[in-house]
């Protein structure tokens, strides 16, 4: 053990442990990059083929400051005009929307890259530091399950790009330290012997530029300068004055960014007491139990949930104040038995808790609404953690080497297994988002009490139709977290599309009173007595609400489709207009201005924005079939049916499209192009998919007869009758049309 006024460089039984001499040559380290490189791929690769998920689409698909030269400049220069203000991270989004739009492989490719750098840089840090087992720590980091949350998620690039800044200003700031070996020496006293002044100023100001772009990704790196600190105490046994003027500026830099995302969190993101209603007593509480929930996750990484429980804090029972205690007391301890364990087990533990202290419960931060603790959250401090397990490892492992002279294979062997076995469960995590269905669902399986969940996948449902189904998971996130404004805002969607209209009307004063600062509820509003049959309520509400929120393209364009209703087309074109105009990627609004176009007699401006409505919303299926529909509208018959061709190949399981394309290829105007064969196939495809039932409910009586009619021209008289059980059933026995399906069951039958 080096007391604390001795100078020597670190040995063999100094904390750290043996040196890790055998990464230091140069074809080594490339090796250990490859195989950082392959094992991330591993991990995490599946990741390329997920989609978007929950806030991706604030993020990325429907962030408008990533589309031009302007959204650039707003993206530095006005907090409030993204998410979070991490302009860093927005700037890269920016640069891979204009690389390669909204394909989400992109930019799922450069989550995985940015972690395998992270990765290699700690490798690299740690055997410079002469911690045993570095690149085992490394592999570690790379692999880890609790990682993939970062990883996976296109929204967390903050935690990828943050880590990367971190570690990268992390070298220059503890060479100025004087901590980090170079070429087997250690720095001591002066920055190097063979470092001038010059270059001292230099490293120095390229570790704050660094720290200052982590910070600009994700203010959690604001730990940083404690962080060197504690390395360096680790290492020579003490700090200096001269190591509190290093790092003094680094301290500030990081609690003023600090002390700005806490103003946004509850200014802007919305993360206010009201949501988080926690004493100081309970958050001490809180603080004590989070980082066991974390330890845990790390050392047994078998029930990751994207959504945990919520615990319930309460600072009065004294039996919560054992988790505090404890943590105390594992920190305390690991001090006061320095001599014994290493200062490395001390500076390990410490700087887990310290890197995770901006996700203690001290700071509000938006996800706290639905949970004190997430995976993201401890991807930085997780390191500790794992840097204790590998150094650990690495020595057991010498030791039983030298014991029991074991071949160098075995601890080889056993690395390996313990990596490839956390390869696998992340891989097997990945999978969880794939998109917002399996998320969602996942999440709610796995933990029924997770409103945001609950909700999310209710209005997954109303999308799907299956609008019981959403009702049910919509009222359960009402009931459990009856605050949040968007749970009220769910409800009243489930009760405008299952034509619920008097609940909505029974409520009105309490969601006035709620609700009035949303522009989504004067659009609810508006449809609620559009229901009730008051078109003139409907029309003023819709009137009011775009003058008030004249940016909300969702209520432009549904004012848009009101008036056309109403047969007011030159009104609804300028409604329609000023929708595409805010939002250029709003499909709906496009297929809709198409059609005012057509009432209005200019056809080839209607064509114009059909065609929009496919480019911009390949998704929205209403924009096809009008497009496909214009062209059977003016004798382009070849055209109308290469349009749906087009839309299968985008929504194949798309029922509506199936249908029009199914219809084409049996009863179309060009007998040359007909296929009854895979008319019969596509359909039957559909048919199968998940939802299938509630997407042949809405279209009702006359998709019914369509598809039956293309069954029949395929010459499968079997089919058609199972469709028309199937849609019997779906049917309520008071149902009007229960009479015509069943003489069409009777027709087929006989």
């Amino acid at each position: 053990m080096v007391k604390s006024s001795q100078k020597l460089p670190a040995t063999p039984s100094e904390p750290w442990g043996r040196p890790a001499g055998d990464g230091q040559s140069s074809h080594r380290l490339w090796i250990w990059v490859l195989v950082i490189s392959v094992a991330t791929i591993f991990a995490h690769g599946q990741g390329l083929a997920c989609g978007y998920i929950w806030d991706d689409d604030a993020y990325v698909e429907q962030n408008k400051t990533l589309r031009t030269w302007h959204g650039l400049w707003l993206i530095w220069s006005s907090p409030e005009s993204t998410p979070q203000y991490y302009p860093l991270v927005h700037t890269t989004f920016w640069i891979e929307y204009h690389l390669w739009g909204l394909w989400p492989a992109g930019y799922h490719a450069t989550n995985i890259f940015l972690h395998a750098i992270s990765s290699v840089l700690i490798g690299r840090l740690l055997v410079r530091l002469q911690v045993p087992g570095a690149w085992l720590i490394a592999l570690l980091f790379a692999v880890h399950p609790l990682h993939v949350e970062s990883v996976a998620w296109i929204t967390e690039r903050k935690n990828v790009l943050s880590g990367v800044f971190y570690f990268l200003a992390a070298t220059p700031l503890l060479e100025c330290l004087g901590v980090l070996r170079t070429e087997g020496k250690l720095n001591r006293g002066q920055v190097s012997t063979e470092s001038s002044q010059a270059l001292f100023w230099k490293k120095w100001i390229l570790a704050l530029v660094l720290f200052l772009a982590a910070l600009l990704s994700k203010t959690v790196t604001c730990t940083l300068p404690a962080a060197a600190l504690l390395v360096a105490w680790g290492v020579r046994g003490r700090l200096t004055w001269r190591d509190v003027k290093i790092t003094a500026p680094f301290f500030v830099l990081g609690i003023s960014m600090g002390i700005l995302t806490a103003y946004l969190e509850v200014t802007h993101v919305g993360a206010t007491f009201e949501y988080v209603p926690l004493s100081f007593w309970d958050r001490l509480v809180l603080a004590g139990r989070i980082p066991w929930f974390y330890a845990f996750q790390i050392v047994w990484p078998q029930t990751l949930i994207f959504i945990y429980p919520k615990w319930s804090i309460d600072a009065s029972q004294p039996v919560q104040w054992l988790y505090p205690v404890a943590t105390l007391g594992v920190l305390l301890g690991a001090l006061l038995l320095r001599k014994q364990l290493g200062l490395g087990t001390f500076v390990g533990i410490a700087f887990f808790i310290g890197t995770l202290f901006p996700a203690l419960g001290f700071f509000n931060v938006y996800p706290m609404r639905f949970s004190y603790v997430a995976d993201h959250f401890a991807y930085l401090a997780s390191l500790g953690i794992m840097a204790l397990a590998g150094a650990g490892l690495t020595l057991a492992w010498q030791a039983a080497e030298r014991r029991f002279q074991w071949p160098s294979v075995v601890p080889l062997l056993g690395m390996g297994l313990i990596v490839t076995s956390l390869a696998f469960i992340s891989r097997s995590q990945t999978e969880i988002y794939k998109d917002v269905w399996t998320l969602w669902s996942a999440t709610v399986q796995t933990n029924p009490k997770a409103t945001v969940a609950q909700a999310n996948l209710g209005k997954l449902l109303l999308q799907r139709g299956e609008l019981q189904n959403a009702l049910v998971h919509i009222e359960e996130a009402y009931r459990q977290d009856p605050i949040l404004d968007t749970n009220l805002l769910n409800w009243m969607t489930a009760k405008i599309q299952l034509q619920q209209f008097s609940d909505v009307r029974d409520k009105f004063n309490e969601l006035n009173q709620r609700l009035d600062p949303h522009a989504e509820f004067h659009r609810l509003m508006a449809m609620m007595f559009l229901g009730l049959n008051e078109p003139s309520r409907a029309e003023k509400t819709f009137a009011e609400g775009v003058a008030r929120f004249p940016e909300d393209t969702s209520l432009a364009g549904d004012y848009g489709a009101f008036l056309i209703r109403q047969g007011k087309f030159v009104e609804a074109e300028s409604q329609l207009l000023r929708a595409t105009a805010i939002e250029p990627l709003n499909g709906q609004a496009w297929s809709d201005l198409g059609i005012c176009l057509m009432q209005l007699n200019r056809p080839d401006e209607a064509l114009e924005a059909f065609q929009m409505a496919t480019q911009k919303s390949p998704s929205i299926a209403e924009g096809w079939k009008n497009l496909a529909q214009w062209y059977l509208q003016h004798s382009q018959p070849g055209k109308s049916l290469e349009t749906m061709r087009l839309a299968h190949q985008k929504l194949p399981l798309e029922l509506s499209i199936v249908e029009e394309y199914a219809w084409q290829l049996t009863h179309g105007e060009m007998p040359a192009e007909q296929d009854a064969a895979l008319a019969r196939l596509i359909l039957n495809q559909a048919l199968a998919a998940s939802g299938a039932g509630a997407q042949l409910r809405n279209g009702g009586l006359p998709t019914l007869l369509r598809l039956v009619q293309v069954f029949l021209a395929s010459g499968d008289t079997i089919a058609a009758g199972r469709l028309v059980d199937q849609y019997l059933k779906l049917l309520p026995e008071n149902d009007a049309e229960r009479a015509t399906v069943m003489e069409l069951q009777r027709k087929l039958r006989g």
